[in-house]
């Protein structure tokens, strides 16, 4: 399914629950329950309780030496050293979702930790709908870039919210 065909999320209500109550967001990422109103960077909402926490922890990790994992661009690891062993976990992961979608057809599916979003290119053939989420908002936005997903969010997924069965 090509990009263009790709289902937009138009209802009323948001993919995404409100992280301070876990009701369900509006299509503006406004909470009717508690008054939560997400923040955004470009179109991305910041679904996180404490942003500022989630970014102080991503400073600590830098200045820990690990400025590359959080800045540098995830590509690289498709043509690196690394190449055929990333290329074995996708076909080993793109199997398993082949053998799912042949019994359960998916429409909507989130890729979680979808960083610089190298995987949405092909995971977008499985599902009408396809949603990406990060902690980092680096990577989303070259995810944002990419131009595949219906909806990102910055999120946490140790505190993950989503309104209940939403992804299949």
């Amino acid at each position: 399914m090509s990009t263009e065909n790709q289902e937009k999320v138009t209802d009323e209500s948001s993919t995404f629950a409100c992280p301070q109550c876990l009701e369900s967001l509006n299509k503006d990422y406004v909470c009717s329950s508690c008054a939560f109103i997400a923040e955004k960077i470009e179109r991305i909402p910041i679904l996180v309780k404490d942003h500022k926490k989630v970014q102080k922890q991503i400073e600590e990790a830098k200045l820990q030496g690990r400025t590359d994992w959080y800045e540098q661009p995830q590509d690289p690891v498709l043509h690196g050293p690394y190449r055929h062993h990333v290329k074995k976990r996708r076909d080993y992961v793109e199997s398993a979702i082949k053998r799912f979608v042949k019994r359960c057809p998916v429409s909507k599916a989130l890729d979680l930790g979808c960083g610089d979003g190298i995987n949405l290119s092909w995971l977008r053939k499985y599902a009408n709908t396809l949603l990406g989420s990060d902690y980092n908002m680096q990577r989303l936005l070259r995810a944002e870039s990419r131009k595949i997903t219906s909806e990102l969010a910055l999120a946490d997924i140790t505190e993950y919210s989503a309104t209940d069965e939403t992804f299949d």
